[in-house]
């Protein structure tokens, strides 16, 4: 009886320990994800903004040849 509660006991351990490392490994890949993402989306960012920027002075400076 005392064998049968025992190995019972390891083994639901064991399951528990292997289903915390699966855990594991699955919630680093889903932040490494994440933090690729983010930096993507940080540099499509930066290239909108200066692409907008480029256009905004492009149209300042035929603004002021209008002008003169």
């Amino acid at each position: 009886m005392k064998e049968t509660l025992i190995l019972i006991l390891t083994s639901r351990v064991t399951w528990i320990a292997i289903e915390l490392i699966i855990a594991g490994v699955l919630l680093f890949f889903v932040v490494k994800n994440s933090k690729r993402n983010k930096a993507l989306k940080a540099e499509i960012d930066k290239k909108t903004s200066a692409y907008q920027y480029q256009e905004l002075d492009e149209m300042l400076k035929n603004k002021k040849r209008g002008n003169r």
